[in-house]
């Protein structure tokens, strides 16, 4: 019974990949999200895949990048607050934190050579 289950679970799992797959390459892997409603299905996607698997797959996450990478900046800044509100864990898989850490130290460094 648990074996029927799981596997339950996997073909669930990979409707909604093939779905949010779906949702934001439409035939290309560097195609943006260019509504706020597309970002919000894409969040809401991630959430769902998140809470369902306790993980994101690398293939996901790697499309999304790209994805935002060709964005604008009002799309990619609502694209993190959504994550942020609904699905915190999940920005792990978006934010590279060593990048970051050496990006916020650089900023410190120059403010308290300014200061």
């Amino acid at each position: 019974m648990a074996s029927k289950a799981r596997d339950q679970r996997a073909r669930t799992t990979c409707n909604v990949f093939k779905y949010d797959y779906a949702l934001t390459t439409k035939g290309s892997m560097a195609d943006t999200l260019s509504t706020m409603a597309e970002v919000d299905r894409a969040v809401a996607a991630i959430k769902q895949i998140k809470e369902r698997t306790a993980k994101l797959p690398p293939v996901l996450v790697e499309a999304y990048k790209e994805t935002l990478e060709a964005s604008s900046s009002a799309i990619v800044r609502r694209f993190f607050e959504g994550l942020a509100t609904q699905c915190p864990d999940a920005l792990e898989y978006f934010i590279d934190v060593d990048k970051q850490k050496a990006v916020d130290d650089e900023k410190q460094t120059k403010l308290d050579t300014i200061s």
